[in-house]
């Protein structure tokens, strides 16, 4: 068969019509990327030096660390190149996802193959939130896990989120591991303990909310196999009270290979976290991924110290998981401050600045971060300031902008800055660059 144009095929109207927008702002808000999208890519893929008919069996393309081509193909029976569809993905260090967006362009060349043979009827519903749960079950299933059973999890999860004990809503977790028989060695930093009476959840479709608020998904967690049994629970040893926060978040001493990790945190959020530092949560009724070793990249080149990035993410995770709006500055040089600040708002409420690394000084320096206007920590870990108030009248404001947007947007004059919304979006600016990036 010959190439289409995917203009030309039946049913083009509907996919015009109801999938491409659900599909652009869908990926977008997902990775937090520009998405643009070309529906002749045979053409307009050739100004990337890329010919889609060389191999149509490839459907990912990285161009640089910042812009990747998925190509979403229609593929008859026998594997041959219907027609396709290209989107390019621009974020700054992509290419660094490119595991995930293998799998995405999997799911996509998939749903595209299905609603081509049914004149794309359904691409309202399977090119938005239905094409980012059939990604993330591929993605999480890749260590040898069935993804059907994957799917039935992640339902158990969204449930238990909106789930609540005597009136409150709590907290729980569970891993998935092939490897029961490790939990109780020495390097999992941590004991497994058999349940007395063991269940499946393979089957299971109502919510037990008395078994599950029995594990908090902070220090003790049900333990279940690839066939969703659950035998057993596993209790963080004490090491983990001297780990960092993500390592803590992500159970990084613990898990290894296949493993996942369910959490739910609270009534607005559960995470899928797997070994690769890949958090995958439905937060605020939308999926998000976010991928903590590029973060720790981001932060390391600011600070040049690890144990600083550290203490810094703990702060801005604990901000976005738990509603609490912020703005954080990072200047490079903290003696040039007052250039877009209003003076008297420069706020110290002990004389001492204090180490965002003094974990006796948490729950204080969490108060500072909830107040209004910037908290100011320098490049030795230091807040210096709390409730600084920019200067309008010293920067531009282009476009519809919240007033905390902008006010971030231009104290990146001078390092990086951080908006922090209550949705749990993070933004972060810097050099002055149009477009924040979506951490």
């Amino acid at each position: 068969m010959d190439y289409i144009l995917i203009k030309k095929i039946n049913g083009y109207n509907n996919l015009e019509q109801f999938g491409l927008t659900i599909l652009q702002s869908t990926i977008a808000n997902f990775l937090s990327c520009e998405v643009k999208i070309f529906t002749n890519p045979l053409l307009e893929l050739q100004d990337y030096n890329i010919n889609i008919l060389e191999n149509e069996n490839r459907g990912f393309y990285p161009l640089d660390d910042d812009n990747i081509i998925v190509l979403g193909r229609i593929m008859s029976d026998d594997r041959t190149l219907i027609s396709s569809l290209g989107i390019k993905l621009s974020k700054k260090g992509i290419k660094y996802s490119g595991n995930f967006l293998t799998k995405l362009e999997g799911a996509l060349t998939h749903t595209l193959t299905l609603e081509y043979n049914n004149n794309f009827g359904n691409c309202k519903y399977s090119l938005g939130d239905e094409l980012i749960l059939h990604t993330i079950c591929n993605y999480v299933s890749k260590g040898g896990y069935d993804n059907r059973l994957i799917r039935h999890l992640i339902s158990i999860f969204q449930k238990l989120r909106t789930t609540s004990f005597e009136g409150s809503f709590f907290s729980t977790g569970l891993i998935l591991t092939k490897s029961h028989y490790a939990y109780n060695k020495n390097d999992r930093f941590g004991s497994s303990y058999s349940l007395k009476r063991p269940f499946s959840l393979a089957n299971q479709c109502q919510i037990e909310r008395r078994i599950w608020y029995l594990v908090d998904g902070k220090k003790t967690f049900f333990m279940c196999n690839k066939s969703l049994f659950v035998d057993q629970i596993f209790v963080l040893a004490k090491e983990y009270q001297e780990a960092n926060y993500i390592d803590s978040h992500t159970l990084a001493k613990s898990l290894k290979g296949a493993d996942l990790l369910f959490k739910v945190e609270n009534e607005k959020s559960f995470s899928i976290i797997n070994t690769a530092n890949i958090e995958i949560s439905y937060i605020e009724n939308q999926w998000k991924f976010r991928d903590y070793t590029y973060i720790r990249k981001l932060f390391l080149a600011h600070f040049n110290n690890p144990d600083i990035v550290e203490s810094i993410l703990f702060f801005i995770i604990y901000c976005s998981k738990n509603a609490i709006s912020s703005i954080i500055w990072l200047p490079e040089k903290i003696d040039q401050i007052e250039d877009l600040l209003k003076k008297k708002t420069m706020n110290r409420f002990i004389k001492k600045p204090i180490s965002i690394m003094d974990k006796s000084f948490t729950n204080h320096i969490i108060r500072y971060l909830s107040s209004d206007g910037a908290t100011i920590i320098d490049k030795n870990g230091l807040l210096q300031y709390f409730g600084c108030i920019i200067d309008l009248n010293k920067i531009e404001v282009k476009g519809i902008k919240g007033t905390g947007e902008s006010a971030a947007g231009a104290l990146s004059a001078n390092g990086i800055s951080l908006k922090i919304s209550q949705d749990g979006t993070i933004k972060l600016f810097e050099k002055r660059k149009s477009r924040p990036l979506l951490i």
